[in-house]
């Protein structure tokens, strides 16, 4: 399907990365791949490495990275806050399903 479908249909298309800053608390980084190097405060939502262990490259992803891979969020939408609060609740449980 085409970018302009799914534009059409809602959806933002993010190329490289998005960064939000949600009243100076959260500060959240869309991402395909890991961004291994992050700076202090911000959380880096991500897909690339399915369910896999993350690559050597990225091996020091912690508890601000979070995986948003469908093989691990059971293929359907995750609403941010339930996200956030998994995270935060279980943060070595950065790179598994939610179940």
């Amino acid at each position: 399907m085409s970018r302009s479908f799914y534009e059409a249909h809602g959806v933002t298309l993010i190329i490289n990365s998005s960064q939000v800053e949600v009243v100076s608390q959260i500060k959240l980084i869309f991402s395909h791949r890991p961004i291994v190097q992050l700076e202090d405060g911000w959380i880096n939502f991500h897909g690339h490495i399915h369910n896999v262990p993350p690559p050597p490259e990225g091996s020091n992803l912690g508890p601000d990275h979070i995986n948003m891979s469908v093989e691990v969020r059971e293929y359907r939408p995750w609403r941010l806050s339930d996200i956030l609060k998994t995270s935060k609740d279980h943060p070595t449980e950065n790179d598994v399903s939610l179940r």
